[in-house]
């Protein structure tokens, strides 16, 4: 509960109802060596990253946002939420740094979570 800060049980879902938004299953490492394959050809073609990369409406593109942080500094990401358990995750491409975020409750505030690291690690104002 976001309100209490209270843990509570998250309401049912029919996860084949959300598909990607809940089919996948993934850990911080995995989503760590995928982020790391984004600096190589090894996994997608450099023509294929360019079209991932490309931000056709505004900030964002095939499933990835821009964010423009008040240092300038630019990362790259998405996050999601659904009953029970939330996520983000963002590339800082020009820093060679990634920060994920996993956890299992849709009450955890990762976007709160998110602003604070990159303001300590990069030493923002």
């Amino acid at each position: 509960n976001k309100e209490s800060k209270e843990l509570v049980n998250a309401d049912y879902i029919d996860m084949s109802v959300p598909q990607g938004a809940g089919g996948l299953c993934s850990t911080v490492l995995d989503l760590y060596k995928w982020d790391r394959s984004f600096y190589t050809d090894s996994l997608l073609s450099k023509v294929s990253k360019e079209k991932m990369f490309t931000f056709y409406i505004a900030d964002y593109g095939y499933g990835w946002g821009r964010e423009i942080r008040k240092d300038g500094r630019i990362s790259i990401g998405h996050n999601g939420v659904i009953n029970g358990f939330s996520s983000i995750i963002h590339r800082f491409v020009a820093d060679n740094s990634v920060i994920i975020i996993l956890a299992n409750t849709d009450s955890f505030e990762t976007n709160d979570i998110f602003n604070q690291i990159p303001a300590i690690f990069f030493k923002e104002e």
